[in-house]
């Protein structure tokens, strides 16, 4: 959940900003901690000072300076959205496979010293 790309993407007043892909394809995504100065058109859930071009933005739903923006995705002109990041907690069979991984490591570990 802490490692985004951006820690922080501001735009100050009457700025806009126009996001393009590097390789000319829909899909690519952007991560940022905290996402502030967005032009929002609240009804229609726009953000009218951004032009995605497909691109999707995902940002920290948990980071204090991100509360206005209630967990909720927006689309931007032409293409592309501003959606909260999921993290999905991995399950409990994976965390006993991983420490049952890391006993037989060490317990090896200890057989070799010895």
């Amino acid at each position: 959940m802490n490692n985004f790309a951006w820690g922080s993407l501001t735009l100050e007043a009457n700025q806009f900003l126009n996001l393009l892909d590097g390789n000319d394809t829909f899909g690519g995504a952007l991560y940022v901690g905290e996402i502030l100065g967005l032009s929002l058109d609240w009804q229609g859930r726009l953000i009218t000072n951004i032009t995605g071009h497909g691109l999707n933005i995902y940002y920290d739903p948990l980071a204090p300076d991100n509360a206005y923006l209630q967990g909720l995705t927006f689309a931007f002109l032409d293409g592309g959205v501003l959606a909260p990041a999921v993290v999905v907690p991995l399950p409990g069979t994976v965390w006993l496979l991983l420490t049952g991984a890391a006993g037989l490591v060490g317990g090896r570990r200890f057989l070799e010293r010895n």
